[in-house]
């Protein structure tokens, strides 16, 4: 019947435990806590006075390396965390871009409709040195709100799908492109290559 001894080893200062299992016959070593870099393992046997030097050979990460890929680990995700934040402000802005030059197509709209004899066309050459904004942005955003009078912010649209958006009079076929770009996360470039063959197969 075979004996069992545990025995502290110290192996490059950290202690692991192993256990002697000892016959008549013969002895040997099993680890308990199998994380061992390659190390040396001493043993010495008072009685014969031999030493013996066994080579461990690590089955799973060292301490150190655990503690390097819990790093790694954490950078990793803290990227992934700071990647996510930018494009969801990204998003945020973009979204809230769109609804601002919306609003300021209907003010300016508005107050070009109400008072046109007053200002005439002087309206915009003014309101591009008041507030340093192109009369050609000023007039998308007029035109951007009288093409969406029911406006309704989209995440999935950008102020660049709107511009590529404008010029489709037909508003059922515009609905269409919108219902495509919702559906399919459709890039600007993907709705002008969609639109190209959307013209095509009408034609």
């Amino acid at each position: 019947m075979s004996q069992r001894r545990h025995k502290q080893v110290r192996v490059r200062g950290i202690v692991k435990e192993v256990t002697l299992h000892k016959t008549e016959s013969s002895a040997y070593l099993s680890l308990n806590k199998p994380n061992l870099t390659y190390n040396s393992l001493s043993l010495y046997n008072p009685e014969s006075k031999i030493k013996t030097t066994l080579r461990l050979k690590e089955n799973a990460m060292s301490d150190k390396a655990i503690a390097n890929t819990s790093y790694k680990t954490l950078v990793k995700t803290l990227k992934q965390e700071i990647k996510d934040t930018g494009e969801k402000l990204k998003q945020t802005i973009e979204t809230e871009k769109v609804s601002v030059y919306w609003r300021m197509g209907k003010h300016t709209h508005l107050l070009e409709h109400k008072e046109r004899a007053e200002y005439g066309k002087e309206l915009f050459p003014r309101l591009e040195s008041e507030i340093n904004i192109s009369q050609a942005l000023l007039r998308r955003m007029v035109q951007f709100y009288k093409e969406f009078p029911k406006y309704a912010a989209r995440r999935e649209l950008s102020w660049t799908h709107y511009k590529e958006l404008l010029p489709v009079k037909d508003r059922e076929k515009r609905r269409e492109y919108i219902d495509k770009i919702k559906e399919d996360s459709l890039s600007v470039r993907e709705l002008r290559e969609h639109r190209l063959l959307s013209r095509f197969l009408d034609f």
